[in-house]
């Protein structure tokens, strides 16, 4: 996978990251630095926590047009948020999909710090059940700042249209 950390500030455009495992981020970990991933494809990747990315001390980044799929993990099967590190994730048109982790199948970790804006999270089970897309630790959510016109399958607990919708895509 790729390793982001001091401070990088690189743009990804057009890769696929396929098929790699790693304790943190088997597709990309990413640590103090501010990449921007942009039409782009993270698949097939496997680690402990966040199969497809995995955002750590003070990450700031912007994924736009991507898709985040068939990743694996125990917690953020497509993408983990630290927590506690102050990051600042932004998810525009994504569509996050397929992934699997017995929590958070599509995004795991501290919602404050993650805003997505016309995407699509959907179809990350958990051992057959549908309903595994967003989870986090504590009180951590979104907020109706943080996510507008996205797809949650089961909706979120703390937001309704037009800020997140249930509906097949």
């Amino acid at each position: 996978g790729i390793f982001c950390d001091s401070s990088s500030s690189v743009t990804f455009r057009n890769i696929a990251v396929i098929g790699n495992w790693g304790q943190r981020g088997g597709g990309m970990y990413v640590r103090s630095s501010d990449p921007v991933i942009e039409a782009s494809y993270i698949g097939g990747n496997r680690a402990n926590n966040g199969g497809g990315l995995y955002f750590g001390f003070e990450s700031s980044a912007r994924i736009i047009n991507s898709v985040i799929s068939g990743n694996e993990s125990l917690r953020g099967g497509g993408i983990f948020v630290g927590t506690g590190s102050f990051p600042d994730i932004h998810l525009i048109n994504c569509t996050i999909a397929g992934n699997e982790a017995p929590s958070g199948g599509g995004l795991y970790g501290c919602q404050d710090f993650v805003t997505a804006h016309n995407c699509i999270i959907w179809g990350n089970p958990l051992n057959g059940s549908p309903f595994n897309e967003v989870s986090s630790p504590g009180a951590s959510s979104f907020t109706t700042e943080s996510v507008k016109n996205t797809l949650i399958r089961g909706g979120h607990q703390s937001l309704t249209a037009p800020f997140v919708f249930d509906a097949d895509p």
